[in-house]
């Protein structure tokens, strides 16, 4: 009986043991399949007639990722301007690993430039200059199964992230400590995937089992009458994709009324 009762704890104790991270690609974080080269996306505005426009020049994200689906390069476009608006450079070594990156804006100025600082292969420090000079930084902690469990941001004021995380390694909570402590939930199914999470503000949004949110429950803050009021407005966002089964148009809506329509452009290797 004693043996038995052991046998059955070993087996209830393996299977509640938290899984070894793994470190996930910017493709893998972003939940796109397939060996992605570039990805462009970009608004549909409607205007008062509900006539819908689409500028793919100067109202788009343009997003190019190396072979091993990582960013290397990020450009924002706004409507009406002329070239990039701010333009984003990753570099990393000859064994993949990030090891800086350069924000630009308009024209060709540095707005800051970051490096990467790693320990036994862990990124543990994040060293960021301004173009005015002021210098932040970010750092990590890690438990032993090498999950990031702490971060802390000195920026103007500290900011002290705590990651908490499920028996399969699944990122449960996120805890911040600042001016406002805030805390983030996140639920999954019995598969692993995310089909929960509950913002910092009381927002909640669900997700499909491809990664991408299918509701949004946001609260909206009004003036009525002298008095300030909150209320809480729910949006549908539909989707349509492609063969590799990545999203390619996207639609919110809240009561049936269109709000927006983002359109997705997806290039392979």
């Amino acid at each position: 009986m004693n043996r038995l009762f052991v046998i059955l704890l070993v087996l209830f104790c393996a299977g509640c043991a938290k899984v070894p991270y793994v470190a996930k690609t910017d493709l893998q974080n972003d939940h796109i399949k397939g060996r992605v080269k570039k990805l462009k996306h970009y608004g549909v505005w409607q205007d008062r007639q509900g006539n819908m426009s689409i500028d793919k020049g100067t109202d788009s994200i343009v997003i190019e990722y190396n072979r091993d689906g990582n960013i290397v390069v990020e450009e924002k476009y706004i409507p009406g301007v002329p070239g990039y608006q701010t333009r984003g450079v990753y570099s990393y070594d000859d064994k993949g690993v990030l090891r800086s990156s350069k924000l630009y804006a308009m024209g060709g100025s540095l707005i800051d430039d970051t490096r990467y600082m790693y320990e036994n292969g862990k990124l543990v420090k994040e060293d960021r200059m301004t173009e005015d000079s002021n210098h932040y930084d970010v750092s990590y902690k890690y438990d032993n199964y090498g999950y990031p469990v702490l971060s802390v941001e000195n920026y103007d004021t500290v900011f002290v992230k705590k990651y908490i995380y499920n028996n399969k390694g699944h990122l449960a909570k996120v805890v911040v400590k600042g001016d406002i402590p805030r805390v983030q939930k996140f639920k999954y199914d019995r598969a692993g995937n995310l089909v929960k999470e509950i913002g910092f503000n009381g927002e909640t949004t669900l997700y499909n089992t491809y990664g991408y949110p299918v509701q949004s429950i946001v609260r909206v803050k009004a003036e009525e009458r002298g008095k300030k009021k909150s209320f809480y407005v729910k949006f549908d966002i539909t989707y349509e994709y492609d063969s590799q089964m990545n999203w390619t148009r996207s639609v919110m809506s809240n009561k049936g009324d269109v709000m927006s329509i983002t359109l997705r452009e997806l290039e392979y290797y």
